[in-house]
């Protein structure tokens, strides 16, 4: 909400490891991410990047802020799962499993540059939070 961007996989790379940025609109595989739940309010995003066998991931299963969101093999783990909170309008926040929901994926400082890191951090309701 804050920048108007998307949730991207960096480069379209399909590998562990890859870095989630926010990047403008563009159509390619990269910003698209498919919601499979996991059968308990909680949902795994699989990047339809490649094999479409990767999905976001909170790095080294941390639950501390800025922790980084990565691309990684689907290991059905707390840091691969994620809730929705409608805030209205359209606007989501996503909650992170890993943090107990404590904690959303957001754009690092609030930025707006293309290019810009998505990390997990302590909810405070600014614009970076929102999607």
């Amino acid at each position: 909400v804050n920048s108007g961007q998307y949730l991207d996989v960096k480069n379209g790379k399909d590998a562990n490891k890859t870095n989630i940025q926010q990047y403008p609109g563009n159509g390619e595989d990269a910003q698209v991410f498919k919601a499979v739940s996991t059968g308990d309010g909680y949902y795994k995003l699989v990047s339809q990047v490649g094999s479409a066998k990767r999905v976001v991931d909170i790095e080294r299963k941390k639950s501390t802020n800025g922790t980084n969101v990565i691309l990684y093999n689907d290991k059905n783990a707390k840091n691969q799962q994620f809730k929705f909170k409608y805030l209205g309008n359209g606007v989501f926040t996503i909650h992170t499993r890993i943090s107990g929901d404590k904690s959303v994926i957001e754009v690092k400082d609030g930025s707006k540059a293309r290019k810009a890191n998505v990390q997990q951090w302590k909810i405070n309701s600014n614009k970076c939070q929102q999607w």
